[in-house]
Parts: structure tokens; C-alpha cells; sequence
């Protein structure tokens, strides 16, 4: 996995928008590099990071189990490129925690 990343897609809908405000988290900005904090592998398959640049607050969310929890949005993998331009791509040893459900925004 490369040191450095750059985010390709910092689109969001109103709701996203809606809920970075009244939780403050501030999203990844577009043509910005980052570096990867952690990897997280979601109950829904897709792959979450959380970046060394942007620390926001835990959101609270329901899993899929009812039961409420609280976490630190993490960012599709999907929305940053290495400095090449390819996908990141990480193996199963570098997957740090698995969460039950929580959908990578």
C-alpha cells in the first residue's frame, strides 16, 4: 500500500452533507493527498479508511444487530487513487477490524 493517496471523488449528497455538519466531521477534500490511519473491512463487503490527516469525531449509528454504537466515519476506499492512479488495494492481513455494519460513506 502506497504511503500517499489521493482523494478522486469528494461528492456527497444533501444527507451526508447534513449529517458532517451536525456531527462536524470533515470530509476528504478532492486532488488532496492523504495517508492511511487504518483499514477497515465492513459487514456490507466494502472497505473503509480512516486517514492520518482528518481525525473527526465518532458519529453514532445503529448496526445492523439494533444495537447503538458510536465510530469515526471512515471513507470508501473507492473514493482515492494511489499516486499513480490505480486503486488502493489492500490484502487480508492488512484489514484491522471488521465491523458489523456500518456503510463507508
Amino acid at each position: 500500500m502506497s504511503d500517499e493517496i489521493i482523494c478522486t471523488d469528494a461528492e456527497f449528497d444533501a444527507y451526508q452533507w447534513e449529517n458532517f455538519i451536525k456531527y462536524k466531521v470533515t470530509p476528504p477534500e478532492l486532488n488532496k493527498l492523504y495517508s492511511i490511519r487504518e483499514v477497515k473491512k465492513h459487514h456490507n463487503g466494502e472497505t473503509g479508511i480512516l486517514l492520518n490527516e482528518l481525525k473527526n469525531p465518532k458519529v453514532p449509528f445503529i448496526s445492523f444487530t439494533g444495537i447503538e454504537m458510536e465510530m469515526e466515519t471512515s471513507w470508501n476506499i473507492r473514493r482515492f487513487r494511489t499516486l499513480q492512479g490505480n486503486p488502493i488495494l489492500t490484502e487480508k492481513e492488512d484489514i484491522l477490524e471488521t465491523i458489523d455494519n456500518y456503510t463507508t460513506i
